[in-house]
């Protein structure tokens, strides 16, 4: 279920149109969420009728309690906000502008014209934005 969150919101950070105004990321990113964990969860317990394992075998018992958890809708749901603020903080106005076109499948000569700068400097954005997000958001080991 962890795997096909991340699929999922991969996809909506591709997906999602930054020059519409009508629906935040926020929002577009969790209904992309819930409707493809709802699909995986079929997708599971259909897996589950034809074969020997249990659901609870394939999830395990902890992931199966979270599911109908109001709480822990509102821990991930505020996560992702945390994740979505993070990311917006620790980049520059022109890094945030190449790094949400960029991961919504605009191409890098695309974000070049549009903001009147040459592809060289969008790659370089793009790996100084990366650098940044890798350093941000990996685990530091003690």
């Amino acid at each position: 279920m962890r795997e096909e969150a991340e699929r999922v919101f991969l996809g909506a950070i591709s997906s999602f149109d930054t020059e519409q105004e009508a629906v935040d990321f926020g929002l577009y990113a969790k209904i992309c969420l819930r409707n493809g964990l709802i699909s995986e969860w079929r997708h599971l317990s259909v897996r589950r009728r034809n074969s020997a394992l249990s659901l609870e075998d394939t999830l395990g018992e902890d992931e199966i309690a979270d599911t109908d958890d109001p709480a822990a809708h509102m821990i991930r749901d505020e996560n992702f906000r945390q994740l979505c603020h993070t990311v917006r903080e620790s980049l520059s106005d022109y890094e945030n502008r190449v790094w949400w076109k960029y991961v919504t499948g605009v191409s890098v000569s695309d974000i070049a014209r549009e903001l009147g700068r040459d592809e060289r400097s969008v790659h370089n954005a793009i790996y100084r934005i990366r650098h940044k997000l890798r350093e941000r958001l990996s685990p530091h080991e003690p």
